[in-house]
């Protein structure tokens, strides 16, 4: 991972794509396009399309396409300095050195991701990763704090969320309820999202992190579950409509 003693790798990713967002490229079976043109189209775009991009830029990555690897690094960058502030292995850094240490780890998940996955979200996937190279290499992935903003914690489990995709959007609603609710925690939105969003490798992924056994994590969300069906029963009684 590229970094320098003179500017920290969140400096350099913005350089990086200040230098080459407005540069026509070719971007595979993408087609050419300047970067900051395939960003809008990336931020407009429905789960299936954010999917086939991500998997396409992420395959250039692994050849080393500059432009490829910029935009990723560039659209993860919000994540990863969520991570630097959310993870108890990297508080106990420099503020600096925990987000270095961030996107590395987000560089190093472009590398070593599978290009044949069938899973849900890219985009979580992605996140998962990064998450679980965080934890083996520094440790225990920290419970997020019960007064972060609901929709980081929402956004850092789904990512971005189109006009068109209505299930997620729904999804986001319940959760942003229950969590303005109380109904559920911070950390209960996280796993459950987490959980629901993800195959089976970010599945063991997410347990691992949580130190858990698959089967204890399954049983923990599904106790999660419970709660927020309860809570929304419990609502419907009190207000005679969801």
């Amino acid at each position: 991972m590229w970094t320098s003693a003179e500017h920290s790798c969140p400096t350099q990713v913005r350089r990086h794509w200040s230098l080459s967002s407005m540069q026509v490229t070719s971007f595979g079976s993408l087609g050419e396009h300047t970067s900051a043109d395939l960003y809008a189209q990336y931020q407009a775009a429905d789960l299936p399309e954010t999917n086939a991009i991500l998997l396409e830029l992420i395959r250039l990555a692994q050849l080393r396409h500059g432009p490829a690897t910029d935009f990723l690094l560039y659209a993860f960058l919000p994540r990863a300095l969520r991570l630097a502030r959310g993870t108890v292995g990297l508080r106990r850094h420099e503020v600096r050195n925990a987000r270095d240490i961030a996107i590395a780890a987000v560089w190093e998940a472009i590398q070593l991701f599978p290009l044949d996955t069938t899973c849900t979200s890219v985009a979580f996937n992605l996140g998962a990763r990064t998450l679980s190279i965080i934890t083996r290499t520094e440790t225990k992935l920290a419970i997020a704090p019960e007064d972060a903003a609901p929709d980081d914690t929402l956004e850092a489990a789904l990512g971005p969320v189109s006009a068109n995709d209505s299930s997620t959007r729904e999804l986001q609603e319940v959760l942003r309820w229950a969590r303005e609710s109380r109904c559920l925690t911070a950390d209960e939105i996280r796993l459950l999202t987490a959980y629901e969003l993800g195959e089976k490798q970010s599945r063991l992924d997410l347990a691992t992190v949580e130190g858990l056994s698959a089967a204890a994590l399954t049983k923990r969300v599904q106790r999660i579950r419970y709660k927020l069906r309860d809570g929304v029963r419990a609502h419907i009684v009190e207000h005679g409509r969801w």
